[in-house]
């Protein structure tokens, strides 16, 4: 019994863990981009995503919140980046508070986004969900392949 309870709470932190390296992923390819343009890049590519699960009408609520979630998401980080920047100077406490507080808003807005997404693949056929496992795992892979 005890051996099933921390094999389970592994599995939790495990799967927690490779939840945040993915959009840590996401959000240092973010910090290489203009605001707008990260914005607009993800927005097209949730697009893209819709069109390729084919999101019927009663699936769409769903699609909207999970989409929001992710858009506010970079609305926010992008804020935080930008108050950060505007800063003439950091010392090393303020630098290392200002990490926190982005990993703190970070963690909140994946746990809605998360919480929207599994609402949204509930709903979903099938095979709009094994579309959904392939592409998230060729994300993973693009997001950890070495780079030369």
């Amino acid at each position: 019994m005890l051996q099933h309870t921390i094999m389970r709470s592994l599995s939790r932190v495990l799967s927690s863990t490779v939840y945040l390296a993915l959009v840590m992923g996401f959000a240092l390819q973010a910090a290489s981009l203009t605001s707008s343009d990260h914005l607009n890049k993800v927005s097209e590519r949730l697009e893209r995503l819709k069109a390729r699960i084919s999101i019927t009408a009663s699936e769409e609520p769903y699609w909207q919140e999970y989409r929001q979630s992710v858009l506010d998401n970079v609305t926010d980080n992008e804020s935080l980046l930008h108050a950060e920047n505007s800063q003439p100077s950091f010392t090393a406490p303020q630098y290392f508070a200002a990490r926190m507080e982005r990993v703190d808003r970070l963690d909140h807005h994946l746990h809605i986004i998360s919480e929207r997404f599994n609402t949204l693949y509930h709903h979903l056929t099938a095979s709009q969900q094994a579309i959904l496992d392939r592409y998230f795992d060729e994300r993973r892979h693009q997001l950890h392949a070495p780079q030369h």
